[in-house]
């Protein structure tokens, strides 16, 4: 099937984070697999639309919105993201929903609420530390989902998946914030599974 080509301005195409225009993105995936989101994906947002009921949220990294609209019909959500093609898209989508083009390494934080959310996020910044200090400098509570490189198949030395800056091992994660209490969930059942699982994207809870 045919993929398009997105065309961007020559900054993204420069840019070390990897920024993607996440409307080509999932018009590609679904072109070639015949799915907008993949199961892991599409759980976790399942999950967190029930865990974060009736909260303010904050989400970074919120591509085209559509994980984002399962939180929001449920929490008060504010969804950003990087890259302003991505907020124009997911408000032509979801009107109806508040959407701000906002990048997670800036200070001072857009908002303060009762729990932020990155999903697959860490794998496309050049400091994935300072991006986990933004989600809990925003909120008291986080979600965080990342790809996990104690999978079997992940690259060891360098990403496998070329869009990504880096990839993290659970305890990697866990010593990025040495003053929080960080769990490991599996991405499906959300349920705890430790920083030794092999499975890949893991979820981690941050209080």
């Amino acid at each position: 099937m045919p993929v398009l080509e997105p065309n961007l301005p020559e900054f993204y195409k420069r840019n070390k984070a990897q920024l993607r225009n996440m409307a080509v993105t999932t018009v590609n995936r679904f072109l070639e697999h015949n799915v907008v989101q993949i199961p892991q994906q599409r759980s976790i947002y399942q999950h967190l639309s029930l865990k974060l009921a009736n909260k303010s949220v904050i989400e970074y990294g919120c591509g085209i919105g559509i994980g984002s609209h399962m939180i929001a019909l449920k929490a008060n959500l504010i969804a950003t993201d990087i890259l302003p093609a991505n907020i124009a898209f997911a408000a032509g989508l979801y009107p109806e929903m508040q959407f701000k083009v906002w990048d997670i390494m800036k200070s001072p934080v857009p908002m303060q609420a009762d729990a932020a959310v990155a999903i697959e996020v860490l794998e496309h910044v050049d400091d994935a530390k300072r991006a986990m200090e933004t989600l809990v400098e925003s909120a008291p509570e986080a979600y965080v989902s990342s790809p996990n490189r104690n999978h079997p198949l992940a690259g060891k030395m360098k990403p496998r998946n070329h869009d990504h800056v880096a990839e993290y091992t659970p305890d990697e994660i866990i010593e990025m914030l040495p003053d929080k209490e960080v769990t490991v969930l599996d991405s499906l059942k959300f349920i705890e599974v430790g920083p030794e699982t092999r499975e890949t994207p893991v979820v981690y809870h941050i209080k």
